[in-house]
């Protein structure tokens, strides 16, 4: 008797090879792409997180600097802010599609020019307190701007207008 014995696969077990592969690479590509909105997501929220610190730091310093503070309406839903620092130099906060541009002014020239993209659709100037000693940054956005049902989080920026009073507490020793 011959032995008809052969040492290569069927093609039956090639295919379900080949299947068993297709399923994975979907399974891969589908946690990818999980992975990559995921991504997305984390960069844009830090991205607003980071242009909030810098823009609180900096509109606090521009604040405790300046001498005179002025708000004014450039249109209907574009604010403008105004901090005299010297009788050449101010400084100019304007709002505009969920950003905050900041021009530090000396004269007839621009000396610096930073944008801070929170990713809101409008920002509020403000001036409250005693004699409107402390001017206000507010800004609205959604937690999740792609879906309107998501909830509305109001973010405030405080400052003293002509004095620091953290390091003036912390030298009176009062928290």
């Amino acid at each position: 008797m011959k032995d008809h014995r052969r040492d290569g696969k069927t093609l039956i077990e090639m295919l379900v090879v080949i299947l068993v592969l297709g399923v994975v690479t979907v399974m891969c590509a589908t946690i990818m792409a999980a992975v990559m909105r995921i991504d997305g997501h984390n960069r844009t929220s830090l991205v607003n997180t980071t242009a909030h610190s810098d823009l609180s730091i900096r509109f606090r310093q521009d604040a405790h600097s300046s001498s005179a503070v002025r708000i004014y309406q450039i249109e209907k839903d574009l604010m403008g802010l105004e901090f005299s620092t010297g009788p050449e130099t101010a400084v100019l906060y304007t709002s505009n599609e969920g950003r905050v541009l900041r021009e530090a002014i000396n004269g007839e020239t621009t000396t610096q020019r930073d944008q801070y993209p929170l990713g809101c659709e409008t920002v509020i100037f403000a001036e409250a307190g005693e004699k409107n000693a402390q001017v206000v940054l507010s800004y609205s956005k959604r937690k999740d701007r792609e879906h309107t049902e998501s909830p509305i989080r109001t973010f405030k920026i405080v400052a003293v207008r002509g004095k620091d009073l953290r390091f003036q507490n912390l030298a009176e020793g009062t928290p």
